[in-house]
């Protein structure tokens, strides 16, 4: 599944702890095949036959370790851990004085490191295995695309052994049982119910 687009439209000052938003709009195109793609929006793109947008807000390392309820000290270690393998927070400001911060998929991805680990599996798992598979802001937001809109979709994780190799695989949740027939998962979560305490506590922190 492609990754979304963002394009940024509305600068905000840099304010530590600040609460930023920003108005990201992604372009969803019809090919002629029939498939769907994202693209920029741009003026010298044709007319697009369907439009999402999205307001993407920005948090603050405070803000994020708020919403996580841990404490600010314990997300560095997360952010650090060399086998979790975090992606990097962005930056705002200068190179003398900058902030960091994230988005809300950065934030629901930390939090799915954290539930996964309080479920018994490795650091080393959960950053080599499960966390690349997320790396598409749609699966880690519960959204796709499905009869050309984009819909609320809830996906889960399965994790596969074949000898002492480990792969993971995301998969929509309500067609759980054809993958795990076919693939015969030793591990099976659903995500987006896993995380769905975080998201709640993004939305309140969106108002």
């Amino acid at each position: 599944m492609p990754q979304l687009a963002p394009r940024v439209t509305r600068a905000a000052p840099v304010v530590p702890g600040e609460f930023y938003r920003y108005q990201m709009t992604f372009k969803l195109v019809k090919s002629a095949a029939g498939a769907h793609s994202r693209k920029r929006l741009s003026h010298t793109h044709q007319n697009p036959l369907e439009t999402a947008e999205a307001r993407v807000p920005l948090f603050g390392a405070q803000e994020v370790a708020a919403i996580l309820k841990i404490k600010p000290w314990k997300l560095q270690k997360l952010l650090e851990s060399p086998t979790l393998k975090l992606p990097e927070p962005r930056k705002l400001g200068t190179a003398i004085r900058s902030t960091r911060v994230f988005t809300d998929a950065d934030v629901l991805r930390i939090a799915l490191a954290v539930e996964l680990a309080a479920d018994g599996l490795s650091a080393k798992g959960i950053g080599s295995t499960v966390l690349p598979e997320f790396e598409d802001n749609e699966q880690i937001l519960g959204l796709g695309v499905r009869g050309g809109e984009m819909q609320s979709v809830q996906y889960g994780v399965g994790i596969m052994r074949s000898g002492a190799r480990r792969t993971a695989e995301v998969f929509a949740w309500d067609r759980r049982e054809n993958f795990v027939t076919k693939n015969k998962p030793y591990y099976v979560r659903n995500v987006t119910e896993l995380i769905e305490k975080y998201s709640e506590r993004i939305k309140a922190a969106k108002k």
